[in-house]
């Protein structure tokens, strides 16, 4: 399923066992000490799954509030985020190590997003993204994190970038690519 609500990407979520009900979302999570640590968001319910929820970290709400404001500012109002069309995983040291020990990960790079599905359809696809690609850079800014990549594309305002990929068997690559409004 696409993890998208109200044209926002939810990049970074926590999976919480609270009940998110239509009608309860955009409440607030608390934890132990009565402090807000996130805002119920998302449910995700079908025939596989019961009951998956999550809910956005109160620090991405700030980023957010920062970078968007009130919707009274004009500048903030035009942008908005975008997105290549990849489902894709953050990259830690472990995973680092094992592609590695695979030979699908490069010497001398540290981090990145491993791309594990693409959407049919996005501008990933019509590039030739692939399963396995591991993204590394957007316009020479490395992206250690899908977060990251996120905001290096919205920052982008929907031009065209220059992402550096690793494929297994074939190197480091440049793909030039306009990212879709989400």
């Amino acid at each position: 399923k696409q993890w998208y609500q109200r044209r926002v990407a939810i990049t970074a979520g926590i999976q919480t066992d609270a009940a998110i009900n239509e009608g309860n979302s955009g409440g607030p999570l608390i934890n132990l000490k009565g402090e807000v640590i996130a805002v119920n968001s998302l449910s995700i319910k079908g025939d596989i799954v019961q009951n998956i929820n999550f809910s956005i970290p109160i620090s991405e709400v700030k980023r957010f509030l920062r970078e968007y404001g009130n919707g009274n500012n004009s500048e903030a109002t035009e942008r908005s985020p975008y997105a290549l069309g990849i489902k894709g995983t953050t990259l830690n040291s472990d995973m680092v190590r094992f592609l590695r020990s695979q030979n699908r990960y490069p010497e001398g790079e540290v981090g990145g997003v491993f791309v594990h599905r693409v959407v049919h359809g996005s501008p990933a696809a019509a590039k030739g993204f692939k399963f396995g690609d591991v993204i590394l850079r957007v316009d020479g800014t490395v992206v250690p994190s899908i977060d990251r990549l996120n905001r290096e594309l919205s920052a982008k305002g929907g031009t065209v970038v220059t992402v550096t990929i690793y494929r297994p068997k074939v190197g480091i690559m440049n793909i030039s690519v306009k990212p879709m409004p989400v």
